[in-house]
């Protein structure tokens, strides 16, 4: 399972955008174009082709899921958190008080889907 990333997306370049008489506003296009490359230079798009290859020939289905929101939602309890930055890597749920690593809930999300159980457990 991975997820469904644009690369396109990723590695484009930042609009250039005015200010009000003309003049073009910093818009960090040299620090972007680092980033750029390293993201290129990862090969993650390679790299799934790949997996989606060899799975293929043994017979497994590879998903590409969408990771909107796997950060947030609690995979224990189903109940939506508050945005987490990419520095903070736990996953600490304020409804029912699980404690996981941040790709572990998301992925635990994404694989079993989280729903709302209802207090009477119906």
């Amino acid at each position: 399972m991975f997820e469904d990333l644009s690369m396109h997306r990723m590695v484009s370049k930042p609009k250039a955008k005015q200010d009000g008489s003309g003049n073009y506003l910093p818009n960090g296009a040299a620090a972007k174009g680092g980033l750029n490359k390293s993201i290129l230079d990862a090969g993650w798009g390679a790299f799934i082709e790949l997996v989606k290859h060899k799975a293929e020939c043994a017979g497994v289905t590879v998903y590409e899921v969408d990771p909107h929101k796997t950060s947030q939602i609690c995979s224990a309890c189903g109940e939506e958190g508050e945005h987490k930055d990419l520095s903070v890597r736990t996953h600490e749920c304020r409804h029912c008080g699980v404690v996981l690593d941040r790709d572990h809930n998301a992925a635990l999300v994404r694989r079993f889907g989280a729903r709302k159980i209802s207090p009477a457990g119906r």
